[in-house]
């Protein structure tokens, strides 16, 4: 496995861990706005989304060797 594949799989790695720290933080208060609520929720979404496609990426492109 080349470099950029070990990087690639790292750099999904760390979406994935990134997503998972907002939704675990992410929480409804009192006095906080509910737009910010749901747009941290997005974002973990979409950082999810593309961690896995990193992860697929490189795991398509090693099943090809």
């Amino acid at each position: 496995m080349g470099k950029k594949l070990v990087l690639f799989w790292i750099f999904g790695s760390i979406l994935i861990m990134v997503s998972s720290w907002i939704l675990g933080n992410a929480e409804r208060v009192f006095g906080a706005y509910v737009f910010s609520y749901y747009l941290a929720i997005f974002i973990a979404f979409v950082l999810m989304l593309a961690g896995g496609l990193a992860w697929i990426t490189v795991a398509s492109k090693v099943a090809k060797h």
